[in-house]
């Protein structure tokens, strides 16, 4: 069964939601002038815990075993039962995604200034 393709959009809205209710503040911890969600230590998940894999199961997208998977598997390729939950919520490119690069960068870019720009004016 072929699946629908993600909206990148809607990916990095879902992500970014959880990560509010899962790590309050997280945008203060991203550099956005580093931030490339094509690298392991320059991603979102990876600026904020050092693994996207270890943060993955910290917000509880993948089981802290699944993290063993990953690492054995060198990062490469996704547990596929995890793949489309991890894709869904924007921190992970698939193949078909992976010449949108680009596009995930300024998304989870705007994610971040939007909400420092909101926490400013709440201040």
């Amino acid at each position: 069964m072929k699946t629908k393709p993600i909206d990148p959009e809607k990916a990095v809205i879902k992500g970014s939601k959880l990560l509010d209710r899962k790590f309050p503040k997280w945008w203060t911890k991203i550099k956005v002038t580093k931030l490339k969600m094509d690298t392991n230590e320059n991603c979102v998940l990876g600026q904020l815990y050092k693994s996207p894999y270890q943060g993955l199961a910290v917000i509880g997208l993948i089981k802290p075993e699944d993290v063993s998977w990953f690492n054995d598997h060198n990062d490469s390729v996704p547990k596929p039962e995890l793949e489309q939950v991890i894709l869904k919520h924007g921190f992970m490119l698939d193949v078909e995604s992976s010449d949108r690069v680009a596009e995930y960068n300024r998304l989870w870019k705007e994610a971040v200034q939007q909400r420092k720009k909101e926490e400013k004016s709440h201040e």
